[in-house]
């Protein structure tokens, strides 16, 4: 009797702590915006390459911004650098990169930088173009954009 008495108190012990342990949290608007529990586990600021093996990452320093390249399946270390400090310069002076998107062959790189704001997505920006054979900056220009969807289909190469 007293064996039934202890399996009993035994089973009773293991689901009050399981029901604990197991219990769920009430949903709240502050778990999700707050605290942020719900929100996707990745990083931003990287642009996949043709090749769908390597992908590219901006890094900006105090001394300049500059651009490198990455394997997805060994993403450690410090990566290939495509661009340098040293390379993105204009007139002697850094470029302090904000965005950047490549042309179709991947030969030469659409820069962004000194993005005001106008308007709910209007805004300027000043834009460079970056040749990798050359390792130079070929152009300069800012344009005023409106309400933009912006796709770059490589208007330097003629």
């Amino acid at each position: 009797m007293n064996y039934k008495i202890n399996a009993f108190l035994l089973i009773f012990s293991i689901t009050l702590l399981s029901a604990k342990l197991f219990s769920q949290k009430e949903l709240d608007v502050e778990r999700i915006w707050k605290n942020f529990e719900f929100s996707e586990k990745g990083f931003e600021g990287f642009n996949g390459m043709n090749d769908g093996y390597n992908f590219t990452k901006l890094n900006n320093s105090k001394s300049g911004s500059s651009i490198a390249m990455y394997a997805y399946n060994n993403y450690k270390g410090e990566g290939k650098t495509l661009a340098s400090e040293k390379d993105l310069v204009y007139n002697g002076n850094p470029i302090n990169v904000v965005d950047y998107e490549f042309n179709d062959d991947e030969t030469k790189l659409l820069i962004s930088t000194n993005k005001k704001s106008i308007y709910r997505r209007s805004f300027t920006a000043t834009y460079f173009i970056f040749d990798f054979k050359t390792k130079k900056i070929m152009r300069k220009f800012t344009i005023k954009t409106f309400k933009i969807t912006f796709f770059w289909k490589n208007p330097v190469s003629r």
